[in-house]
Formats: C-alpha cells, structure tokens, sequence
C-alpha cells in the first residue's frame, strides 16, 4: 500500500509538471499566483490505512502549502504554522480587495511572508466531525490543536476513553510517540482550556434557536 501510494504521488508530480510546463511556456506564471495545497495526507501506521479516521496525526493532516508568485525566480522558505482557511484572506489580500475584520463566520489570517504579519502567535486548528449532522450540535469528533511547537488531539464525545487527549511536542517528537499530556499538565491543560472555549462557543451559539 506504501508503494502504491508512492506510485501514485510520482505519477501526480509528473502530470502537474506538464501543467507547469504549459504556464510557463504560455507566460501565464509571469502576471499570475500558483497555489498547491491538498485537504489532508494518508496513513500507513498505528493500524490505520488511508484517512478519513478520528487520528489526527501529521501524516493525515500535515499537508503541503506552495506559491508562486508572479514571475518569482528564488525559493523562499517559510516555517509558520498555517491552516487552509489562510488561503481565502491571502488570495484577497493579493488581488487587491479588502479582508473581513471581525466578520461572522469568516476565519483565517493573511499567510507568513504575504501579509504584514508574520508572527507565529495564533492557534491553528484540524478536526474531523465526520459522522455529525451539518444540521445539529457535534455528538462526536476529533480536534487538533496547535500553538508552537506543541499539538493537542483531543477526542470530543468520546466517553469510552479514559483519558480523550494527547499532547505532544512537534520539534522534539515529530513522530508524535512520546505523550507528554501527563507530564506537562501546565500545558495540556491551558490548550484544552481554550479549545473547549471554542468548541463549547460553536456548540452553544451557532445551534441556539
């Protein structure tokens, strides 16, 4: 399956190579943005294969982020956390229209190295509510929560587990093997304290009759 995947990426890689072959040929790449991102990855581990599970770990969620700008001729790297929801304000911010402050139901900041600020000061948020009625308040999901290096899983609704979350540190367990939820309690408890408060806010509001 690990192969097959493989395979499958390669062949994806060649084919958008002959897309960005085109554009390039055409000068489109020379007045335009490209962005490559994906909705989530795959997992080959911890007795799962593929997505679509409650486990939010980095090999299901951790997905690539590409732009290219006008006729941008240097890579540029940049290690900020971000989230899908960014890309709606930037490609705003970029074709030159207003971003929404403080509007209801919009989410997500200008990215790293685009808008103004580049400060990886905010809380970047995964989930999986599959299962849930778009209709009706979360019975049941998964969430992760970063800030830093730490992650947060936290396993809403799930009543059969002792213990609905994990913590981990990023840069010194990118594996995410070593559980740190008991261990640095400060931490864990402080990021639940405020992904509940967002939970508890939508659950509470976005449902009130």
């Amino acid at each position: 399956m690990r192969r097959f995947y493989d395979e499958y990426i390669a062949n994806i890689d060649f084919e958008f190579g002959l897309l960005i072959d085109y554009l390039e040929v055409a000068g489109i790449l020379e007045n335009s943005y490209l962005i490559v991102t994906s909705d989530h990855g795959e997992m080959f581990e911890r007795g799962w294969i593929g997505h679509g599970s409650p486990l939010l770990y980095e090999s299901n969620i951790h997905i690539p982020l590409i732009i290219s700008e006008p006729g941008q001729r240097v890579r540029k790297d940049i290690f900020s956390l971000t989230s899908t929801v960014d890309i709606l304000p930037t490609l705003l911010e970029i074709s030159g229209h207003p971003v929404p402050k403080n509007f209801e139901g919009f989410e997500g900041r200008v990215l790293p190295g685009i808008g103004e600020n580049t400060e990886n000061d905010c809380y970047i948020y995964s989930m999986n509510t599959a299962g849930n009625s778009a209709f009706s308040p979360i019975q049941k999901a998964s969430f992760a929560m970063f800030r830093g290096d730490y992650k947060l899983i936290e396993y809403y609704g799930y009543k059969e587990l002792e213990k609905p979350y994990e913590l981990y540190n990023l840069s010194d367990d990118p594996e995410e093997l070593d559980d740190l939820s008991e261990t640095n309690t400060t931490i864990a408890d402080e990021m639940r304290t405020i992904l509940n408060s967002r939970i508890n806010y939508v659950q509470n509001n976005l449902w009130s009759e």
